[in-house]
């Protein structure tokens, strides 16, 4: 029964041996790994803070895009309501003169509304492309040339035309 006999000297020098190696692992080890723990934790906040950044200038840009959209909804709503305006007139003039010339007037009053319609459909359509494409300029932060922001306006203005044509 040799060989669960306690040996003093062998567990002496095990837990001297293992506390020299403590003292070294901290001395060699242990500076390394906190720095790379705090370069580590260092990276991760100022990810954190450019990332909170990028969403506060994201949400700055929406509230200037949705400023935008409603100042060139009540434009259009203006121009609608003056166009309304002109073909009262223009009705009441017509009433005044022949059934004939009343009938032109009435045709050239709606075409002009309709005109001044698709012209303002048009330039806030437009406005609509140069701000969504200003809005993803600033997300993808990737500058597009001039030949491809125009591209991509005629694209969305068609594809905006599209639709209203495919809603009537």
């Amino acid at each position: 029964m040799d060989v669960l006999k306690f040996d003093f000297s062998l567990f002496f020098w095990t837990i001297v041996t293992f506390i020299i190696l403590l003292i070294l692992l901290a001395k060699v080890a242990l500076k390394p790994i906190t720095k790379l723990m705090q370069d580590r934790e260092n990276m991760i906040a100022e990810s954190i803070k450019k990332a909170e950044k990028i969403e506060v200038e994201a949400s700055h840009a929406l509230a200037e895009t949705k400023k935008h959209i409603d100042h060139a909804k009540k434009e259009a709503g203006n121009i609608i309501n003056e166009g309304h305006k002109v073909v009262a007139d223009m009705k009441k003039e017509a009433r005044e003169s022949s059934k004939h010339e009343a009938s032109e007037i009435i045709d050239q009053a709606k075409m002009e509304v309709q005109r001044e319609t698709s012209k303002s459909l048009e330039e806030l359509k437009t406005t609509v492309a140069n701000l969504s494409i200003r809005v993803a300029r600033q997300v993808i932060q990737e500058n597009f040339d001039e030949k491809q922001n125009e591209k991509l306006a005629d694209e969305f203005i068609d594809r905006m035309t599209k639709n209203k044509e495919s809603k009537r």
